[in-house]
């Protein structure tokens, strides 16, 4: 092992992940905060919900799947694939105005 950094809280942990140039990310938050600090990711997906995700944002990176056989190939093409979520970003935004405005005239009632 060449070396291991301990990070004591998010925002150094944020401040690592954007010094980054690719995050491998074995955790759905973490591929999630690559795509946002337009990160190359390397998604190990071990469960639906990132699968899901990717194909939702239709994803073109690299994606290793450890729930069956996969092999760990990468060409310098992979390293260089970034999803613009722009749009994404956007929609996730609006995506809790009808219940802020429900809210919001339950509370001036």
């Amino acid at each position: 092992m060449k070396n291991i950094i301990i990070i004591g809280n998010i925002e150094e942990a944020l401040n690592f992940l954007g010094q980054s140039q690719i995050i491998v990310g074995t955790r759905f938050h973490a591929n999630i905060l690559g795509l946002i600090l337009e990160k190359t990711i390397i998604p190990i997906i071990y469960s639906n919900k990132t699968e899901e995700f990717l194909k939702d944002i239709d994803f073109k990176g690299k994606v290793f799947d450890i729930k069956g056989n996969c092999e760990f190939d990468l060409t310098l093409e992979d390293l260089e694939y970034k999803k613009d979520v722009g749009k994404e970003i956007v929609r996730a935004q609006e995506q809790f105005k009808g219940l802020d405005k429900l809210l919001k005239e339950v509370k001036d009632e």
